[in-house]
């Protein structure tokens, strides 16, 4: 017996689904075909699935069909659709060929692949209309949008019906068909239910006249979206069915993205619409579409089990009514696309609209055959910014991804757009020694190897609409190597120090992706010096002790003459995604944050006596720049980590602190407000420690100097430094009023090693 629930469901009454207490194995006909013409057999099949009684039962019957002339055999399975949906032939098939050899082998428990239960995905399922009373509120609305732009198809296609149902079929050779599955799925990325849609809108158009057109899709309903439950290989009704509006474009690839963005913007694939809407109120479209899939997903073998593409049977009786006008199904069986186009319409016109179809299928298939390259449409960017934005960003360079520019990032890029040209304080360069030989070459790759796989190394910024990253496809490393061998020490130094001094002055075109410059200077053959130059906008401090780990590991392994594991950091993406999806979920928090600062400290008479009178929350640009090299011994430093290690704090919020109250003394005030960088790694992302590119962000760390022991004040300060981590997605500006600075000193401890 199958160990399946579905097999046990009937129906009680016509709105209702129970399960029989008890499961009662199905009648099992054996036929020997050898007296028999196909019509008969298909006669007999017909016959074996005519008395399905959805009240009392059965709802399934099962043949055993011998004598063919190869000496092959057939299993016939036939179910009331309201218990098997299409995914589950191909579980079934695979499941009993399982349960029949384990059974042949002598094993009295057949072995199969069980994950959730079909009852338990109906009580599930039951819950989607109470869970996210919001979310559902929002998607209600959007349902009822959906049905209101497909009256007008529906109508219009009622009125060029008739009263008779005829047939037509199309085949997509294998050729067409392995194309249409692998080969151009890449350019839009799109799936397979993108493509045989726009072809049919495209043939619904020219069918009916209209430019845009109301269908009932039908879909898999597996949709992986409550917890802990799987039914990837549960066998079942899980079909979905919602009314979607299909509208054509200005050409064959603008339909395409219509058709693309049109599905994606479907709430959880359509599984809310019967929870939230149902199927009884007469509004739903009158073209219904369903595409089942690769009923055979693998060659058939000798001795395997498959579906074959041979008739079945009438599946539907001749004396039920369709409330479908047009009903167009289809499948991959064979390695062929086969659709079924059935409507009420005369014969000439349902051979015209397959004909149709069939055709921009074919077009669709080899005009995207003939693109080499690939576009993101607005879904596969979140919809961080509009279509037109995203066509002037792709039109020459094929990109990878875009996301929203960090409140960070924003402001390097009015910094740029502002005092780019005289002011360089982020452009960040890194010197560093090889006492040894250095095949160039090799590390030349490495920094190609390492630019592949770190996305922000390939990224630059757009800000024609939305401030946005845009990470593309292919950059290339800025690499500069320079022969100083012919040089004395004296003269090799002042050389380096000219083009330290020349590229601090190259300001970098942040609208260009590969924004860092590599330069090796050589002393001779055994004493290189690397120059590593990088625009802020793209990395912090935590993320140069991974890159030159990545950098230096995988030159080491071409040195050895072996192959560097192509490796891709997705972290970083994902990162951006949470952030972006997350947006807005600490304003709470900052509200109340921002209320404990009343006042601020004035730092005016710590200024020079001709600067005192200065407003300095409205100053922008320092034009004589004063430094102070201050610093303590190893002998202290180890004390002070240790005093404070046992105290549970961080050498951050020590140093914080002592600022603070620095600044409270000098200003005379009990609050404090300094600029704070947090990491930004604190984000549920896998891997983001050993990810690289710009986490951190500035944000006002304001204390309190209430009176207590020291430790316990710093103790509060680390609590508050860890909240400034947790919700640190919020942009400087947002907090500022009317532009006013919010603090007037800055403070980063930096405590990463090289």
């Amino acid at each position: 017996m199958m160990p399946y629930d579905c097999i046990i469901l009937r129906r009680k009454v016509v709105i209702f689904k129970e399960y029989r207490g008890e499961a009662i194995p199905p009648d099992l006909s054996i036929l020997d075909r050898r007296d028999l013409s196909d019509e008969e057999l298909v006669e007999v099949f017909t016959s074996w699935q005519s008395g399905f009684d959805i009240i009392e039962g059965p709802l399934l019957h099962v043949g055993y069909i011998h004598g063919y002339e190869d000496g092959s055999c057939r299993v016939h399975f036939c179910f009331h659709h309201l218990i098997i949906d299409a995914v589950s032939w191909r579980i079934l098939t695979e499941d009993l060929q399982t349960m029949y050899r384990s059974l042949m082998e002598g094993n009295t428990t057949p072995g199969y692949v069980k994950g959730s239960s079909y009852r338990q995905w109906v009580d599930v399922v039951k819950t989607y209309k109470e869970d996210n009373p919001r979310s559902r509120e929002k998607e209600l609305t959007y349902w009822n949008s959906i049905i209101e732009n497909t009256k007008n198809s529906s109508f219009h296609i009622k009125n060029l019906s008739s009263s008779s149902y005829h047939h037509s079929d199309l085949v997509l050779d294998k050729d067409f068909t392995g194309r249409l599955l692998r080969d151009i799925q890449g350019v839009y990325h799109t799936q397979i239910n993108d493509i045989l849609l726009s072809a049919f809108s495209l043939a619904l158009c020219d069918f009916t006249g209209l430019s845009a057109h109301g269908i009932l899709l039908e879909g898999h309903g597996r949709e992986d979206i409550f917890p802990g439950m799987d039914i990837t290989e549960t066998v079942g009704w899980f079909t979905t069915m919602y009314p979607i509006v299909l509208e054509r474009g200005k050409d064959l690839f603008s339909t395409v993205v219509n058709t693309k963005e049109s599905l994606r913007g479907v709430p959880d694939n359509g599984i809310g619409y019967g929870s939230l809407i149902g199927y009884t109120d007469g509004n739903l479209p009158r073209i219904s579409f369903n595409y089942l899939g690769q009923l055979d997903q693998q060659e058939p073998v000798s001795g395997s089990w498959h579906i074959v593409g041979e008739n079945s049977g009438e599946s539907v009786g001749r004396d039920n009514s369709d409330s479908h006008l047009l009903n167009i199904n289809g499948a991959v069986v064979g390695g062929e696309l086969y659709f079924g186009l059935g409507g009420y319409f005369s014969e000439e016109e349902m051979i015209r609209l397959s004909v149709l179809f069939k055709g921009y299928l074919e077009q669709l298939v080899n005009e995207l055959s003939g693109i080499d390259r690939s576009y993101l449409t607005v879904s596969d960017v979140d919809h961080t910014l509009g279509s037109s934005q995203l066509y002037s960003i792709q039109k020459e360079i094929e990109i990878d991804s875009v996301y929203l520019a960090s409140s960070l990032q924003e402001g390097f890029i009015y910094h740029a757009l502002s005092q780019g040209d005289v002011d360089d304080s982020y452009r960040v360069q890194l010197l560093w020694d090889y006492h040894g030989a250095v095949d160039l070459e090799k590390l030349k790759e490495s920094w190609e190897y390492v630019q592949k796989k770190h996305p922000v190394l390939r990224t630059r910024f757009d800000w024609s609409e939305s401030i946005v990253q845009v990470v593309d496809k292919i950059s290339s490393v800025d690499w500069r190597c320079m022969d100083l061998s012919g040089y004395d020490e004296k003269e090799r130094e002042d050389k380096i120090k000219a083009i330290v001094q020349k590229d601090r002055e190259e300001e970098y075109d942040l609208s260009k992706s590969g924004l860092f410059r590599v330069y090796v200077c050589q002393h001779s053959e055994s004493h290189y010096t690397c120059i590593f130059s990088n625009h802020h906008a793209i990395l912090d401090g935590w993320s140069m002790p991974v890159l030159f780990n990545d950098i230096h590991t995988s030159y080491l392994t071409l040195l050895k003459g072996e192959l560097v594991a192509s490796m891709v950091d997705i972290s970083y993406g994902e990162s951006q995604k949470y952030l972006q999806r997350h947006k807005g979920e600490s304003d709470s928090f900052w509200k109340e944050y921002m209320l404990l600062l009343e006042d601020r400290e004035d730092l005016s008479s710590l200024l020079k006596v001709s600067e005192k009178h200065t407003n300095l929350s409205s100053y922008r640009h320092i034009q004589d720049h004063q430094s102070l090299t201050w610093s303590i011994d190893t002998e202290r430093y180890l004390s002070l980590k240790n005093l404070i290690s046992k105290e549970g704090l961080t050498v951050n919020a020590l140093l914080q602190y002592l600022w603070h109250k620095q600044l409270s003394i000098y200003s005379n005030q009990r609050t404090t407000v300094v600029g704070t960088t947090v990491s930004g790694r604190s984000l549920p992302v896998e891997g983001i420690e050993s990810s690289v590119g710009l986490y951190i962000n500035t944000l006002p760390l304001i204390v309190e100097h209430k009176e207590g022991k020291v430790m316990d004040l710093i103790v509060n300060l680390q609590s508050w430094v860890s909240d400034l981590n947790t919700y640190n997605d919020k942009s400087l500006s947002s907090l500022q009023d009317n532009g006013e600075r919010l603090f007037s000193s800055y403070m980063c401890v930096e405590l990463s090693y090289l």
